[in-house]
């Protein structure tokens, strides 16, 4: 285990998201008195949730660690060690703090692909199922995100501005439009609808095996925010995801 004060950092990217304590717990898949201890600075973690935490969090692990590793340089001995911001350990010469500092980046490289293939399991699936539902009775599928955890459920928003980002291509809008000018808004409602239709659906039109049609589908933005508002009674935090799904946002495929 690693003692570790990075309370101050999780009670900002909590505050940036409106969450309360409860409810960052949740996120992070955790008891409500653990975080707080966290939060407090109370209480130690591992690399390896620590990396979980900031996949769930959407921030890059660097910003809890580091670049480098260096050596304490207090004089006491007994607060003599290395320290990764405020992780301290036992101390080490120069080459110890090299190995070390080559081992955790390693580390943190395959922790960070370990959760990049969850991103295909459970969330993904559930997210299909949830999207088609939509369509189908939107109701039903408000109350199935809205009965699943708040990490679940943040994890469908992220999801979803994945794969509206994908499909923001100038060629998918000219298509649609034509000669007409561009709608930025209608062209984000057209892109829901392709969603909306399933994994298959959605895969045949992102590699141009089909055309996108000309429908909309608007209420599949708000699924998330009704099925949080369902399951907390409180309004939407501001979420950051990891992409923006906001017409022309994806600049590779509108040069």
């Amino acid at each position: 285990m690693i003692n570790m004060k990075i309370g101050n950092r999780l009670a900002l990217a909590r505050q940036d998201r409106k969450l309360s304590q409860a409810e960052m717990a949740d996120l992070l898949g955790i008891t409500a008195p653990t975080y707080s201890r966290l939060e407090r600075n109370e209480t130690s973690i591992d690399l390896e949730k620590l990396t979980d935490f900031a996949h769930k969090l959407n921030i890059p692990i660097q910003d809890f660690l580091p670049e480098t590793i260096t050596q304490n340089n207090t004089n006491n001995q007994n607060s003599q060690g290395l320290v990764v911001g405020n992780i301290y350990n036992y101390n080490y010469s120069d080459k110890e703090l090299a190995q070390e500092n080559a081992f955790l980046k390693e580390k943190i490289q395959l922790l960070e692909e370990k959760n990049k293939q969850k991103e295909n399991s459970f969330p993904e699936t559930f997210f299909w199922q949830v999207v088609e539902l939509s369509h189908e009775n939107y109701e039903q599928a408000v109350e199935l995100l809205a009965q699943k955890s708040l990490s679940v459920l943040f994890e469908f928003e992220e999801i979803l501005a994945q794969k509206l980002y994908e499909l923001d291509r100038k060629s998918f809008a000219q298509a649609i439009y034509g000669n007409r000018n561009i709608s930025k808004d209608d062209f984000v409602y057209v892109r829901c609808f392709t969603v909306s239709q399933g994994r298959m659906y959605y895969e045949k039109v992102l590699n141009g095996e089909i055309p996108m049609l000309n429908q909309t589908f608007e209420p599949l933005l708000s699924l998330a925010e009704k099925a949080y508002f369902r399951k907390t009674a409180a309004e939407f935090p501001a979420l950051r995801t990891s992409v923006s799904y906001e017409t022309g946002t994806h600049q590779a495929y509108w040069s």
